[in-house]
């Protein structure tokens, strides 16, 4: 009986570990470069009722947390989803999470831990608006591409051959003339764009209520300052150390 309830007790602990979000808010990781303005990551932070997402908490001091009230819209949480047994948030084409309070990079450098399902879907959301926020979109296209686009703030749309069904980190940098594009630590394309204000996300997994992401999400890292070379290959690097992905 006494090993029984250690064991129960040890499992239990490990729940707990494995879905609290942070003690305190953090700044950042000593490994990762300064400042970041979300993060999200599975690892840590997900709140769970049995394996429903009920909450995702922002890693950084920002409050960026992602909740949904709708039950029946929560999406999934899945064990050793992808390399290293490291965890994921699964998203079935009729799921989503609303952030209490939107991002809003002007510049930026955003890293995307994930994998789009439907290869038949010309809309797979991984951020995009809610609300009466505007539509303003990153979301994967048809298993073959990314696209951006910022109708809140002049931001034109652009698309790069950068996805397909299988896990990857995306990689988007904007400097305030030129959006670069990269999967896993390759340069894939780049565009020479401007916007007129902050690009604006404040949905996971949606286009409204319009359309869905079907596919998993194991982070989310948003910096609101474009990264240099060498922080960028450190980050993509860091990442795909992590989920165990190839160059």
């Amino acid at each position: 009986m006494r090993r029984l309830l250690a064991a129960l007790s040890a499992l239990a602990a490990a729940a707990v570990l494995l879905t609290a979000a942070p003690t305190a808010a953090l700044a950042g990781d000593p490994l990762y470069p300064p400042n970041p303005h979300l993060w999200l990551r599975a690892d840590i932070g997900a709140h769970l009722s049995g394996n429903v997402v009920t909450q995702w908490d922002d890693y950084t001091p920002n409050g960026h947390n992602a909740t949904m009230t709708v039950a029946a819209r929560r999406p999934t949480y899945v064990l050793s989803a992808l390399g290293n047994n490291m965890p994921a948030v699964h998203f079935n084409g009729s799921q989503s999470l609303n952030l209490l309070n939107p991002a809003s990079p002007t510049q930026f450098s955003i890293f995307v831990v994930g994998r789009n399902s439907n290869t038949s879907q010309s809309i797979s959301p991984i951020m995009g608006p809610s609300g009466l926020n505007p539509n303003n979109q990153l979301r994967w296209e048809y298993g073959s591409s990314v696209l951006t686009v910022g109708t809140g703030n002049s931001f034109p749309a652009v698309s790069s051959p950068v996805a397909n069904s299988s896990w990857h980190v995306l990689g988007l940098h904007f400097n305030g003339s030129t959006l670069s594009f990269y999967r896993n630590s390759t340069f894939v394309s780049s565009a020479n764009v401007s916007s007129s204000g902050p690009w604006v996300l404040s949905s996971i997994g949606a286009y409204y209520s319009s359309y869905f992401l079907q596919g998993d999400i194991a982070e989310i890292l948003i910096y609101a300052y474009t990264l240099n070379a060498t922080e960028r290959t450190d980050v993509q690097n860091l990442l795909r150390g992590k989920y165990g992905l190839p160059a």
